[in-house]
Parts: structure tokens; sequence; C-alpha cells
């Protein structure tokens, strides 16, 4: 991403073309967009942290601790890293206009779509069983216009289809990375620090609804320009070094006594994406030197379709799984959780198929681009 469906061969952006993103390099991109996806669905499914399960604070917590509170959540600050990698490549060629028009429709359209998707879906739940719409705008917790304009738009607080809200702030971090960037390729570090504080305490809401977005995003600009490519950041020492170094930091963190509730909730969980970035772009280097991936093209689509369709998929299956009575705890629950993932990823790819017939307004809508027939 600049958006996930965005092509990421792009021209250099220096007269003395120091940064270009090579072909290898812009496989790799997807597939770790790939991988980021595969492990944000996990944090949505069913009933994720609303109540104890099987995984959260059950029996196979230890799990559900590395595959979606470390992997998961540490896919989000991956994406926006790659955005704000790609977004410095553009950065000479489209203005801040551009981006804030183009971003528009790639990434903050297809939210709201999906938004409308899944509030309707809802309402034809709530009044096929008898009921009016008090009940739809309690179900929904709407209580002010704002309330409503939130559900569809995100202004100021989450929308109706929360595992989306991600692409919310990314839109707002591009904008603003775009708008400071002939200033942060002059003073990076120093803006880069005032805005990781900033997010620490929170400082940034409601502009930043998740703050740790636009710190990655700004990490994502400074790599580029600095020549850091995500080659280079793939590789093991990077790995080894920048995870020591962060995790140290986050044990020291976890010694020290903070009074502000927070810094105390939101420094841990900076420090540890910053942690776990190497390790999914080495993750999906390591994808990219073990296997041939040569259909990019259709693995795009797929991979947007599939984290744009799951919040609304994930809430069909939450239903059946309730309608069924199995309790949290049971060890079915395991199939349940991965079955969803499958799910998702088979909707996904049956979406890419169908959605490039659809008229281009539609297509826009859905997934923010139009793409050819297969």
């Amino acid at each position: 991403m600049v958006s996930l469906s965005s092509p990421t061969s792009v021209a250099p952006v220096t007269g003395e073309d120091r940064f270009k993103i090579s072909n290898d390099e812009s496989r790799q991109i997807d597939i770790a967009r790939f991988v980021c996806i595969f492990f944000m669905v996990g944090v949505h499914v069913y009933p994720g942290t609303r109540e104890p399960s099987l995984l959260y604070q059950g029996e196979l917590h230890l799990f559900w601790v590395a595959y979606v509170d470390l992997m998961g959540r540490a896919s989000v600050a991956t994406l926006s890293f790659l955005g704000g990698y790609i977004l410095y490549a553009q950065s000479t060629r489209k203005s801040p206009g551009y981006i804030f028009r183009e971003r528009a429709v790639t990434v903050y359209l297809p939210m709201v779509t999906w938004n409308v998707i899944k509030v309707a879906i809802l309402a034809i739940v709530v009044f096929a069983s008898g009921a009016d719409w008090s009940v739809l705008l309690d179900r929904l917790k709407v209580e002010t216009l704002m309330d409503g304009l939130n559900l569809f738009f995100g202004l100021t607080d989450r929308s109706a289809n929360v595992p989306l809200g991600f692409l919310r702030d990314l839109f707002v971090a591009m904008v603003i990375a775009r708008l400071i960037m002939p200033i942060f390729v002059r003073a990076g570090p120093l803006i880069l620090a005032i805005v990781f504080v900033l997010a620490a305490f929170r400082a940034t809401e409601p502009i930043m609804l998740r703050p740790s977005i636009l710190v990655f995003v700004l990490f994502g600009v400074m790599a580029a320009y600095k020549g850091w490519t995500v080659t280079r950041l793939s590789h093991w020492k990077v790995l080894l070094i920048g995870g020591s170094f962060f995790g140290l930091l986050l044990l020291i963190a976890s010694f020290v006594p903070i009074s502000n509730p927070d810094l105390d909730a939101e420094l841990p969980n900076l420090l540890k994406r910053l942690m776990l970035v190497p390790v999914v772009l080495w993750i999906s280097r390591f994808l990219v030197m073990t296997f041939e991936f040569r259909n990019m093209l259709l693995i795009r689509p797929w991979v947007l379709l599939t984290y744009l369709s799951h919040g609304v998929v994930g809430q069909i299956l939450a239903a059946g799984w309730i309608a069924s009575g199995i309790s949290n705890h049971s060890p079915i629950y395991m199939v349940f959780f991965f079955a969803c993932t499958i799910v998702f990823f088979a909707v996904g790819y049956g979406l890419a198929k169908i959605v490039p017939y659809l008229p281009e307004v539609v297509q826009k809508m859905l997934n923010g681009v139009v793409r050819p027939k297969n």
C-alpha cells in the first residue's frame, strides 16, 4: 500500500537516481502485504478480545500472543512503514493535492463502502426480526449525529467496520506525511522523535485514532530517503540487532513505573512494533527467496479484497458460531479460528475474480481501483 492495491514499481525520486524500487523489491513488498494481511485477519476472528476464548486468556493464550498480539499488530506497523516508503518514491511526481485525491479514492472510499455494507447487513437482520430503527441505532451505539457520521466515515472515532479503521488512519497519515515532506527530508529524525513522543502520549487524537500509524509511515519515508531499502532492512542482521535493541528498550520500559496511563499503554505497543517490523520483513524476504511468485497481478487484488471484506465476512461467520452454541473454550474453536482465515482468503479470491466485471464506479467503491478483466 500506498494503498494496498497500488503498483510498487516506481521511478527514481532524486536527480542522482539514488532511490528506485527494483522488480525484486517490488515483489517482496507485495508478498509482505500478503503476510501482513494473513496475520491481521486473525486479530478480528470472533470473539477477539471481547471475551475469553480457548486462545485469548485460555489454554492456548501463548499462541494468541504470538499470532495475534505480536505478529498481527506488527503487521499494521509494517503496512504503514511500506506505505511511507512508497509515498516517498512518488513525492516528486505527485503533489499533496494529488496524493489527497488519489488516496481518498484508493484508501478511504473502500473503507466507507464496506462500512455501509456492514451497517446494511445488520439493518436487514434487525428489521427482519421485526425490530425498529431504535433497536438498530442501539445495536450500532448511535446517540448523536457525530456518532452516525463516525459510523461510516470514522471522523473522530471508530467506524462501524472496526477492522478497516486502519485505512482511515493510513489515509490521514499519508496526507500529513506528504504535506511535511519538504521539511521532513531535512529534519526527519527530529520530526520523527516529536511524532513518536506525541504518539506515546496519544496526543495525536482525534487526528490519528491509532497514533502508531503516523509514526511508521514517517519511518518508511525516512528509510526511503536515507536509502535503507526494504531488501537491506530484511537482512537477518537487522532483525537481530534491531530486534535486540528495541526488545531491550521494551524490557526496560516494563520495569519503569509510569504514572501516565496513556504512556503506560502506548509506549510498549510502539516499542513492540519497532521490534517486530524487521521480523515481518524478514519473513517476506524468505518467502521471495524460497518460492517463485510470478503472477503478482493476481495476488494484489486478492490480498486487498481479502482485507476489505473480512470484517463483513467475519460478522457473518461469528453469527453462525454463536448460533451453534459451542463454547469458545471448546477445542473445536481452533477449527473455527483457522477456518475463518481460510474463508476470508477464499472470499477475497472470489471477489478478485468478480469485481473486474462490475461497472468502474462500483469497482472504485469496493476496492479503490479499476482493474482489467481476468
